[in-house]
């Protein structure tokens, strides 16, 4: 706050009564000031039309094809569904084969298989059009806590689970998290590392030649040869997303050049949910109680804040459709970068006339 300046001694008495109005105006001018330069910088908030799609049980965990046609959901119930995106409508409804609910789903680029945990039994490999297991990947790992995410390459070529690790008396403090990766053709093995603690989220870049992973700290690596390329020692940087490129990696703590650590724009929260487009111009990041908002993939600037509020989220690689979770069902909503960047662009110039 600015300061009034100091009258000299030989300078005319002012009143006690001017005194205090001109400082209340001062203050009210700086006031004015910052709430002014605060909301030049707020991106518009828009109230989404919103679609429902009742569901057999809450949803817990969503996930979209690389091909955004298809939209795995995980239930409480054990089971799973697969939502037509293209049809608004439900394609599948597997029966319950994770008890005590599903904790991750991944579904493969064509939509033909789905990849799910949620116990200690490893990841279940399900048949998306019949529902059928297929295969159980075991992390043969003793008194395991459980999967905590399952993830598809973009060609569909491998498949990334990681696991809480061991349970110990100190398993908040001494849990040792491991990632796997598999062939998705095979299913052999391809890879298995130790991972932060509590990884629970993993990502593969474009390429597939990238890993990112989120828990109690956030990094990259390259998954061949063990190479990590950034990582952040912080419990706040669950969940993450990389990049399609492989040079951003967005985390709860903010977006990240990985190669010069340099952070981009203000995308920080306690966020749920985070996730780049196929073209990487566009981060999704949301939560219930942060709200949903969406942001350059490349600046960190916020084009629009939703009138959204879900802890499952998803958003479409095409960057079309994000998909929540709710008791009301499964929640569509379509967006459009171009008209979200005009209508920011208009907003911003009505600002500064």
């Amino acid at each position: 706050m600015q300061r009034l300046p100091h009258l000299p001694h030989n300078a005319p008495r002012v009143s006690r009564a001017t005194r205090l109005f001109t400082a209340l105006l001062l203050i009210s001018a700086v006031c004015g000031s910052l709430l002014r330069a605060q909301a030049e910088g707020d991106a518009p908030t828009l109230k989404v039309d919103i679609k429902y799609y009742p569901a057999h049980s809450f949803q817990t965990t969503l996930a979209f094809s690389a091909n955004s046609r298809w939209l795995a959901a995980g239930l409480s119930d054990g089971s799973a569904q697969v939502f037509d995106v293209r049809r608004r409508r439900w394609a599948l409804h597997t029966p319950k084969l994770s008890p005590g609910g599903v904790e991750t789903i991944a579904i493969s680029p064509n939509g033909a298989l789905l990849a799910m945990a949620g116990n200690r039994d490893g990841v279940l490999i399900v048949n998306a059009h019949s529902g059928r297991v297929l295969k159980t990947l075991k992390f043969g790992i003793p008194d395991g806590m459980g999967v905590l995410w399952v993830a598809f390459s973009p060609d569909g070529k491998l498949l990334a689970a990681s696991d809480a690790g061991p349970e110990t008396g100190e398993a908040l403090v001494d849990a040792k998290g491991e990632v796997r990766v598999w062939s998705a053709t095979d299913w052999t093995l391809q890879k298995h590392f130790q991972a932060s603690p509590f990884p629970r989220s993993v990502e593969f870049s474009a390429d597939g030649r990238l890993l990112a992973e989120g828990g109690d700290s956030a990094r990259v690596t390259d998954w061949r040869t063990g190479k990590t390329m950034i990582k952040f020692d912080d419990p706040s940087r669950y969940p993450v997303s990389i990049s399609p490129d492989g040079r951003m990696l967005a985390t709860s703590g903010g977006l990240y050049d990985i190669k010069s650590r340099g952070v981009h724009g203000d995308v920080s929260g306690q966020y749920n949910c985070l996730a780049f487009n196929r073209s990487g111009t566009i981060l999704l990041a949301g939560s219930q109680e942060d709200g949903v908002g969406i942001w350059d993939g490349h600046t960190g600037v916020q084009i629009a804040d939703l009138d959204l509020y879900t802890d499952v989220l998803a958003l479409s690689p095409d960057g079309t459709t994000i998909a929540g979770g709710s008791e009301d069902g499964l929640e569509i909503v379509n967006i459009d970068e171009r008209s979200l960047r005009q209508r920011l662009t208009r907003l911003s110039k009505k600002r500064h006339r």
